[in-house]
């Protein structure tokens, strides 16, 4: 390989560690999702919820934020914010409205209110529309675990914008931003880490297992504001503090868990996870049609729902697929853009995905400060 290529090869170069967690979090994202519309109490399910829960959205957050930039958003970084995570978002919410009105009959299109599990494009919009902003900010991490903190009781903050959501969320984005300056290996790579992780997921596990039938749906879900007395209001900010601590640490675990070499199938699955995100929500409006769910009352049919689940993960994330709409959901056009300065050909170079985001450095163990070279450089595409 020469050296003119050489760059371009390392920024192609994608690390089968993150795309493996990827996969894993994208399929029990599809499964929780599709077993919560059993009826009824199962404990099984409840716990599969609740334990899951940082392997989940906060493992997306904290991936989302090890791949997003502090430098300036201009040229080519504008350009693939808008057209693979704002425009991404949109087209989906356009076919979301299309395929509940084919459904119900009910047209309703409101892109500040997103459809069931948009809302995490416009969160990682606007988070990497403002981290620029606020990235030389002092306490910047502390600032941000507080304002998720106040944020559930705020009653103005809600589904508008994914606004509750994204403040809700925000600290792990920002954790996941930090590490990628502090280094992957460097911080998960210890032998002795795969242990502690191991311990803290099954410790979480227990803790669901002992403590679930007091837990409220809405502290998982970080939409919905919680009015009451002064000590509940308090209480209520507390639980959001743990659970932020909760989703850092076991979105973590989970990573350090993780093989983190080439696995047959599950790496090459796990890049295209953003398929199985964003296109599991039509499948499962179509099986809500039917009385499946309501037919599974026992153990065996819960496995059974499960295994169907992460079948269609597997099916979705597929070659055939992919290839079918990838112009949907990876974007290339240049035509709406003008950027100055910029020749067409740089444009349709970018090729970042929404939740992988524009970077191909998978891990850097050398720290680079907000808006410096190597956050720069990391923030290259990585191909698809």
């Amino acid at each position: 390989m020469s050296n003119a290529n050489a760059p371009r090869a390392e920024r192609t170069a994608r690390d089968p560690w993150l795309d493996n967690a990827r996969f894993l979090a994208a399929t029990l994202i599809l499964v929780v999702h599709f077993a919560k519309q059993v009826p009824g109490d199962s404990t099984t399910i409840d716990l599969l919820n609740y334990a899951t829960w940082p392997m989940r959205v906060p493992l997306y957050a904290l991936v989302a934020g090890f791949f997003s930039s502090a430098a300036p958003l201009e040229g080519r970084r504008a350009v693939a914010l808008l057209r693979n995570v704002l425009f991404v978002y949109l087209a989906f919410e356009l076919l979301a409205t299309a395929h509940k009105w084919a459904l119900t009959g009910v047209l309703a299109f409101n892109p500040a209110e997103p459809s069931f599990a948009l809302w995490f494009l416009l969160a990682l919009f606007l988070w990497r529309v403002t981290l620029p902003l606020v990235a030389n900010l002092r306490f910047l991490l502390p600032v941000a675990v507080a304002a998720s903190a106040v944020a559930c009781l705020v009653p103005s903050l809600g589904a508008d914008l994914a606004a509750a959501r994204t403040i809700g969320f925000w600290p792990v984005f920002l954790v996941g931003w930090k590490l990628k300056q502090v280094g992957l290996h460097r911080v998960l790579g210890p032998g002795w880490v795969r242990f502690v992780a191991a311990a803290v997921l099954l410790a979480w596990a227990a803790f669901c297992y002992v403590q679930m039938d007091t837990f409220e749906a809405r502290w998982f879900s970080m939409r919905k504001h919680h009015s009451g007395t002064m000590a509940e209001e308090l209480t209520e900010a507390l639980v959001r503090l743990g659970l932020v601590t909760v989703a850092v640490l076991g979105a973590l675990s989970l990573l350090a868990l993780v093989p983190r070499r080439r696995l047959w199938a599950v790496t090459y699955l796990g890049s295209g996870s953003l398929y199985v995100y964003l296109l599991h929500p039509f499948v499962l409006r179509e099986v809500e049609r039917t009385d499946y769910f309501q037919s599974v009352d026992s153990l065996p049919e819960i496995l059974l729902l499960l295994l169907a689940g992460a079948v269609l993960a597997c099916v979705l994330a597929s070659p055939p697929v992919r290839r079918a709409l990838r112009w949907l959901v990876q974007p290339r056009y240049t035509w709406p853009f003008v950027t100055a300065g910029a020749p067409a050909a740089a444009i349709v170079e970018v090729r970042p995905s929404v939740v992988d985001a524009v970077s191909s450095a998978a891990t850097s163990a050398t720290p680079s400060p907000a808006g410096s070279r190597a956050d720069r450089a990391s923030d290259q595409p990585s191909a698809r």
